[in-house]
């Protein structure tokens, strides 16, 4: 088996049933999630009517009365009464004044005391209404906070005790009415933002005004902000808002200018040069005057309860006054010495600077620049060109705002630059949009300038801080500047799962199930010179019988998925291709255990559409996935499978795509499940062939020795033809894949078919430009004449039976065998679920003598050794010779269509062997398209018709030259994804004649 077989398939995605279970659970989580969140509100909201009565009560103002309500209500309110108590009640009579205050309480107190039970089980309304007044515990709270403050105010040294407090609890007090100042600010920056997004452009006065007192309240909340450990060592106070090393929060307003603020705080706060408080905002006195009132009126209060002397009121407000004049102070100082640090720092580096430009020491600054900028989170070093990562996003009220980050290397950056690079965008990146746009962060050098501030676009040095072009978003409460990729559906069920890069490391990923969709990453962020990446911006998927670090390779089994563990590193050939910048996005499906199955015959998932034609037609086997997912999806470039009978290039053919099969053993199966490495190896699909060189080309490195050849200025090239047998005229009424063959000479071409004579054309165009002429030969007849010694004169009885024999027992005896009586044992007795023709196939392969397997190992030798000294060796041997026959002629194979199952192999000869049996280069590569009259539409639609081009072991790169050579002299072109394979112009479909259909 290939590659390591200790590896499992974990939970499907696919399954209706776990769909259903994670949906099942999703809603009751959201559900959860609602019930946590309406809880959370209410009790938010209880907070803050407490905290505002709080404030009312003590600012003088009625003080609610904490009681149990339903007591002192009266009939008609519910409760039960007598005829008169509810005729009394009606004029205005309430029982429970008289209760209170008359005679009938003093009749009940003699009729019912406190420690009377029975009294107050059977007493009538009246009684039972008082004892339940007296037995109110909180009548009883309250008369003991009565007695404990009549108690305190008539002793002076507990009065002197609360003036200790005072202080405290002038300082809670701000903080708590500048936190309510705070949110009416905030709301009004808000406000003035939305203006300004409908068009106005500018923001009223008011709101200047507002952002200015806001601006000069915040000193006192950088008293109660916490350090978020996610922003960067930051401070945020309790709603998020980011506050940088200067302890300042800035609010961002229409036509707001950071400068200005600066200046204000270190000159003062108003238009003038005042530093009272007769020159702070009217939002800062109106804070002020709250504050003074919330101090004073309690205490006038209490004075008055208590019936105290005047003087000592007069003392307790002059001491009052005295602690809010001594805040104001300490206020004033705090904001002073910021003002105060701020100029030093400024001073210092643009010191710093002048001396490194004026006599060109510039070491000393940049060392300590770039030292603290590694420290700086984004926020900070955005602030360093004057603003500030708070004014940034305070307009913002989502919590993750779209960005586009884009580089500039002139010194003046306008308008008119920005759209032409959205243009350059638009045009390259198919995720990024100008939704982007809300937010632009522009890489420049930090000698650039620009004023497009106000049209929020904000610069960065580039020296000092990298970030990767194109879509991001920010994060609001911490500045983060996060990469984002695009899910896109996987709409004809080629994937298993899209892939997530985890841990900050390329070689990791984390599963994300496919009804969620398949996360594709900007190509603008995956740009890198071609010299250290040259496959960088390339997205492609691998087949799911690679391993993948921290993930269960499926093997196209349930069972298997679940019994292996996780892989403990990736495959070597996936990580190079990672090394080399392609961006890995997702799993794709296999047939179980690689087999060769029809889309009927798949148990465990949907068989992946093929998108050409109608979408009903045979995908092939057993790279499906991968096959399908780079003939449907544009933004996929290439992917990744593995060949060992054909499984990458048939389904190449039918999909319309290019496909490598290269040189046996020039790619590592280190990690890479398959039936045996005998004739397992690894290739890719693609629509575009200079993407299909590059990867191929770098996927075989070290690149194998090129075939020898002569020093001459021009190669030659031997072009072998096969061809079918002159008495067959219908490839279709003949086994052994005779449609692989082209028509004998001999045959007239009225009788070819649409795709022959398209093939036709193209093999003209190749004599042609590659300067040579076909050599035809009929294979079957060329053994006859010249079989090896022991071996059988027919092809089909020496070599038909090789590839069968040798894969089931391979597999059997290389890893499933193990893998079942692991699974019974576990499972008491029971086998892991396989289907019906797979567990056939496994059992042939596990019946087979052992005397078999080695004759088929010495037909093998002997056919690899014909071809080589028979075959190629009959030619020019300073030549390029190169094998081309039919891949795929466009028959319409419906995948609803039962396939005979009566045997379980076709053992004749295939064309194919040239691959697995000598380990020939063996390239697919679109040509053409036909049409066919589709029973599922009812229109005329197209299928693929390919080629297949079969060089000499290790001639690899020379079939990648002929593939270059022939797109530039547009022999052949790109694919496009879809239906068809080529854009041509529209046209009214025709209908076909008789010997078309």
């Amino acid at each position: 088996m290939g590659g390591d077989l200790n590896l499992k398939k974990s939970w499907h995605p696919v399954l209706m049933s776990n769909q259903k279970k994670v949906w099942e659970e999703e809603q009751k989580a959201l559900e959860e999630r609602k019930k946590i969140d309406q809880i959370m509100k209410e009790r938010a909201e209880e907070r803050q009517i407490q905290e505002l009565e709080d404030l009312q009560a003590a600012a003088g103002g009625s003080k609610r009365q904490a009681r149990v309500e339903w007591m002192y209500n009266g009939p008609s309110s519910g409760q039960a009464g007598t005829t008169e108590e509810m005729e009394g009640y009606l004029l205005g009579k309430r029982r429970i004044d008289g209760l209170l205050k008359g005679t009938e309480n003093q009749k009940l107190e003699k009729s019912a005391t406190q420690d009377s039970f029975m009294a107050i089980q059977n007493a009538n309304t009246a009684r039972d209404t008082a004892a339940k007044i007296r037995e109110d515990p909180m009548l009883a709270i309250k008369k003991q906070e009565q007695a404990a403050y009549e108690a305190m105010m008539n002793d002076p040294g507990m009065i002197r005790s609360e003036k200790r407090n005072a202080r405290s609890i002038i300082t809670v007090t701000i903080t708590t009415i500048i936190d309510i100042e705070r949110i009416v600010l905030e709301t009004a920056v808000e406000v003035g933002t939305e203006a300004t997004r409908e068009g106005t452009g500018t923001s009223t006065r008011t709101d200047t005004q507002t952002a200015q007192g806001n601006a000069n309240v915040t000193e006192s909340q950088t008293d109660i902000a916490k350090t978020d450990p996610d922003a960067g060592g930051k401070m945020t106070s309790p709603q998020g808002v980011i506050v940088g090393e200067d302890d300042r929060i800035h609010h961002l307003y229409p036509g707001h200018d950071l400068r200005h603020d600066e200046k204000k705080n270190r000159h003062g706060r108003g238009r003038g040069h005042h530093t009272g408080r007769e020159s702070e905002p009217q939002s800062q006195k109106l804070v002020d005057e709250e504050v003074d009132l919330a101090l004073t009126r309690p205490l006038d209060a209490m004075v008055t309860a208590t019936g105290g002397e005047g003087d000592d009121r007069a003392a307790r407000l002059a001491a009052m006054q005295q602690d809010a004049t001594d805040l104001d102070q300490q206020r004033e100082q705090r904001l002073k010495e910021i003002a105060e640090r701020e100029e030093r720092d400024r001073e210092r580096d643009d010191s710093a600077r002048m001396r490194s430009s004026k006599y060109g020491v510039r070491a000393e600054f940049v060392d300590k620049f770039h030292k603290k900028a590694g420290e700086m989170s984004l926020g900070q070093r955005m602030g360093r060109n004057g603003v500030s990562i708070s004014v940034l996003l305070a307009r913002f009220t989502e919590a993750f705002i779209p960005a586009t980050v884009i580089e500039w290397e002139g010194d003046a950056f306008e308008v008119e630059n920005l759209e032409e690079i959205c243009l350059s965008y638009e045009k390259n990146d198919d995720v990024w949009t100008r939704a982007f746009l809300s937010l632009v962060i522009l890489l420049q050098p930090p000698t650039a300038q620009h004023g497009l501030v106000k049209k929020g676009i904000f610069s960065v040095d580039k020296t000092s801080f990298a970030l990767a072009l194109g879509p991001s978003v920010v994060e609001k409460a911490t500045g983060r500047v996060l990469p984002v990729s695009k899910l896109l559906l996987d709409t004809h069920d080629a994937f298993v799962s899209g892939l997530v890069p985890i841990a900050k490391s390329r070689l990791m990923f984390a599963e994300l199930p496919t009804h969620l969709g398949v996360p594709v990453p900007s190509r603008l962020r995956l740009t890198a010179p071609a010299h250290k990446q040259p496959l960088a911006g390339l997205r492609f998927a691998v087949k799911d019988t690679f391993a993948l670090k921290g993930l269960r390779t499926g093997y196209g089994n349930q069972a298997w998925r679940d019994h292996h563990p996780p892989a403990k590193v990736t495959a070597p050939v996936i990580e190079l291709l990672i090394e080399a910048g392609a961006v890995l996005v997702g799993k794709v499906k296999t047939t179980e255990f690689a087999e060769g199955l029809d889309p009927n015959e798949w148990t465990e998932a949907p068989c992946p559409v093929n998108p050409r034609g109608d979408e009903h037609q045979k995908p092939s086997s057993s790279s499906t996935g991968s096959a399908v997912a780079a003939a449907a999806y544009e933004w996929l470039d290439f992917s990744i499978g593995t060949d060992t009978g054909g499984s990458i290039r048939h389904p190449a053919g039918v999909n319309g795509l290019y496909g490598q099969r290269p040189s046996h053993g020039i790619v590592s199966l280190e990690g890479v499940l398959g039936a045996t490495d005998l004739f397992n190896t690894v290739g890719i699909f693609a629509r575009d062939v200079d993407v299909f060189s590059r990867v191929g080309s770098h996927l075989i490195r070290p690149q194998p020795k090129p075939f020898p050849l002569p020093r001459t200025k021009k190669y030659k090239y031997n072009l072998l033809y096969p061809t079918r047998a002159p008495q067959i005229t219908n490839p279709d009424q003949h086994h052994g894949g005779q449609h692989r063959w082209f028509p004998h000479p001999s045959v007239d071409v009225s009788v070819w078919t649409e795709a022959e004579k398209q093939i036709e054309n193209v093999v003209l165009e190749i004599e042609a430009k590659l300067d040579c002429q076909r050599i035809a030969f009929n294979i079957n007849e060329l053994w006859r004449a010249t079989p090896p010694v022991g071996q059988p004169r027919s092809l089909d009885d020496a070599v038909g039976h090789v590839y069968s024999a040798i894969t089931t027992a391979s597999a059997v005896h290389g890893g499933i065998d193990q893998f079942m009586a692991e699974y019974t044992k576990i499972n008491d007795g029971r086998l892991p679920p396989i289907s019906d023709l797979v567990r056939r196939r496994l059992d042939h392969g596990r019946n087979l003598p052992d005397k078999t397997i080695t004759l088929a190992l010495e037909a093998m030798q002997a056919f690899r050794t014909w071809t080589e000294t028979t075959l190629f060796g009959s030619y020019d041997q300073e030549a390029i010779t190169v094998i081309i026959f039919p891949q795929a002629c466009g028959r319409p194979d419906y995948r609803d269509d039962i396939a005979d199952r009566t045997l379980l192999f076709n053992d004749t000869f295939s064309i194919y062997a040239f691959g697995y049996l000598v380990g020939c280069p063996d390239y697919t590569i679109p040509v053409a398209e036909v049409p066919y009259h589709s029973k599922i539409s009812q229109q005329i639609e197209y299928l693929p018709v390919s080629i297949s081009l079969v060089g000499r072991p290790g001639t690899d790169i020379e079939l990648f030259n002929i593939l270059q050579h022939l797109h530039k002299t547009n022999v052949i072109s790109n694919v496009e994804a879809g239906p068809r394979l080529f854009l041509k112009p529209a046209s009214p479909p025709r209908q076909l004649n008789e010997s078309e259909e």
